[in-house]
């Protein structure tokens, strides 16, 4: 469910994209009450208005779609870019359980995943799982050129790169987009002090008009039973100014960013505190154009009904508007208690929109 407005403090865009799981129950007068028993968000960043379906030529998978705006601030430079948005890569969502967990400072539920405590004394939690789909990822590395390594290394702005964080004791991830000397780079990091995965931006472009600010979302990692506190796998892949940033198969954050140097491809490991320790990471370099005949600049000038067609602009010339559509929108409050875990108990508001929504026409 997509959400606007709201404390802008942790979470800095007006939009939201979230999800809830809850019970259904019926009320006296004939109504349907949701309770929300875990939550959170399906990205943290900027990737809007998703949309999923359930894809029956691959074992019913639930495949979703969104949508990532641009962050640039300045509508020349929009218009020198010569196109304006794009889709993320298409994700599965499945449910997470994890299981013979334990939960010694009592912040297990802080992660939004429903937790239930077993017989053994061990928890399991579940949440919205959440990862791109691996056929597709196979796909866009078909050409690159796979490298493995710790130090720093040369890429591109099409790649694909995972990192393995191991013995977290301090902040700690990768670097991506880098000049050679990191007067241009960005940052991407698990902070355990305060459990969140943050898209440093604040030197991921030299040149003015874009947003710099650092992206941020929220992700605890589990202990086990043993008291074993799991690895965190970062994969990232950035398309041009398109950055996801994935983690666990239970966390997403898309962001935007800009390098203005050519030679800034360089990516690597960040150990900011020297309290971590990440495996050598894995990289595809030059992943693959889906749309090689697509022009780079795919401008193209509005087209306008004129008065004679739409008889002085009261009658759609679309044929499939022959009667007019009718769009009630609707405001639902209710008061989250664990939807998402760094705003517990803030108020949401959700538009939801009945009978048909309008189609545009192109000619």
């Amino acid at each position: 469910m997509g959400t606007e407005g709201g404390n802008l403090s942790f979470h800095t865009s007006s939009h939201w994209a979230l999800y809830n799981e809850g019970t259904l129950t019926k009320r006296s007068n004939r109504s349907v009450a949701f309770t929300p028993v875990s939550g959170g968000a399906t990205d943290w960043g900027l990737l809007y208005a998703q949309s999923s379906f359930i894809d029956k030529k691959h074992n019913n998978r639930r495949v979703q779609w969104g949508w990532a705006p641009e962050d640039i601030l300045n509508a020349t430079i929009i218009k020198q870019q010569g196109f304006q948005g794009s889709f993320g890569l298409p994700r599965q969502l499945f449910a997470h359980v994890a299981k013979g967990l334990s939960d010694p400072d009592g912040k297990l539920k802080s992660s939004g995943a429903r937790v239930s405590r077993e017989a053994d004394g061990t928890y399991t939690a579940s949440t919205l799982g959440m990862k791109p789909l691996e056929d597709v990822v196979r796909g866009i590395r078909t050409g690159s050129k796979r490298t493995i390594g710790t130090g720093r290394n040369e890429g591109s702005l099409h790649m694909e790169y995972a990192v393995t964080l191991t013995e977290i004791a301090g902040r700690a991830g990768l670097y991506i987009a880098a000049s050679p000397s990191f007067d241009e780079m960005t940052l991407i990091v698990y902070d355990p002090s305060n459990h969140t995965i943050a898209v440093d931006r604040t030197r991921s472009s030299l040149a003015p008009g874009f947003g710099s600010e650092t992206i941020q979302g929220s992700f605890y990692p589990y202990m086990a039973s043993d008291g074993t506190i799991e690895d965190i796998r970062l994969r990232v892949f950035l398309d041009g100014s398109l950055l996801e940033v994935y983690a666990n198969d239970r966390f997403a954050l898309t962001t935007r960013i800009y390098p203005s140097k050519k030679e800034s491809v360089g990516f690597g490991i960040a150990n900011l505190d020297g309290g971590a320790r990440g495996e050598a990471g894995e990289a595809w370099i030059g992943t693959r154009n889906i749309w090689p005949e697509r022009p780079l600049n795919s401008s193209a000038p509005l087209v306008y009904d004129s008065p004679e067609k739409s008889n002085n602009y009261t009658v759609s010339s679309c044929p499939q508007f022959v009667q007019q559509s009718l769009l009630i929108p609707i405001v639902v409050e209710w008061r989250l208690t664990s939807t998402v875990s760094s705003h517990p108990g803030r108020s949401c508001k959700y538009l939801i929109l009945l009978d048909d929504f309008p189609s545009i026409c192109f000619s």
